[in-house]
């Protein structure tokens, strides 16, 4: 049995609502057609309009092979590149510069994906990292776990107000992370408003083009009534 994995990407840099109406048509870039194999894709970024990478598992029967696929020339090329651990998420500040959660812990690329080195120090169970800047990040996660770091990822402190919030601590999970500005705040607050009480919203309130730390701002979780 044949399964075959594809990737369409959209020619626009805009919104994905606003992309949506904007791109006529869309078109073919990557195409994974191999027997017996099945490419399962975690997650998608283009830092820019030339680099992109899908991070995901080639499935062959019983064997399990972690995998990134690459491109520098807005996707007419890729390159299949192998994994050490499993990717679940990827965040790019920059087009070289990003991290890649996996299921043991967390890696750091300053090449666009070409290369990882695994950062020490963050627990498992985490699901996704948003950085404000080199330095200042947040990581989010299974039974309410919400960690900050100030150092690039080297060390991780909880954010007790994270626990605090209704539910069970087995039954919650964080899997996103956004900042509110003047532009989306509106937006931000009819999303918390209508999240479910056993999956509350997390989120990070700072100013848009702020030139404080994000250790200085403050995260804030917001229950879901908020």
């Amino acid at each position: 049995m044949k399964a075959i994995t594809f990737v369409l990407i959209a020619s626009s840099l805009c919104t994905i609502p606003d992309a949506l109406q904007a791109v006529d048509h869309w078109q073919l870039q990557y195409f994974y057609d191999r027997n017996k194999s099945t490419l399962v894709i975690s997650d998608l970024q283009f830092p820019s309009a030339t680099r992109g990478l899908a991070v995901g598992t080639v499935v062959e029967g019983k064997q399990r092979r972690y995998v990134s696929i690459l491109t520098s020339d807005g996707g007419a090329h890729w390159q299949l590149v192998d994994l050490k651990e499993q990717p679940i998420s990827l965040f790019f500040l920059s087009e070289n510069k990003g991290w890649m959660v996996t299921d043991k812990g967390l890696w750091e690329t300053t090449e666009a994906g070409k290369s990882w080195r695994k950062i020490p120090g963050l627990r498992s169970n985490i699901i996704r990292v948003h950085f404000t800047d080199e330095k200042h990040g947040i990581a989010v996660g299974a039974k309410k776990r919400v960690d900050l770091t100030e150092d690039g990822g080297i060390h991780w402190k909880p954010l007790a107000a994270a626990a605090e919030l209704p539910g069970e601590e087995k039954f919650s999970l964080y899997n996103w992370i956004a900042f509110v500005t003047p532009q989306n705040r509106h937006d931000q607050r009819l999303e918390s408003a209508s999240a479910p009480r056993r999956a509350p919203v997390s989120r990070l309130d700072e100013p848009c083009g702020s030139d404080e730390p994000a250790s200085e701002i403050g995260p804030h979780v917001l229950p879901a009534n908020e």
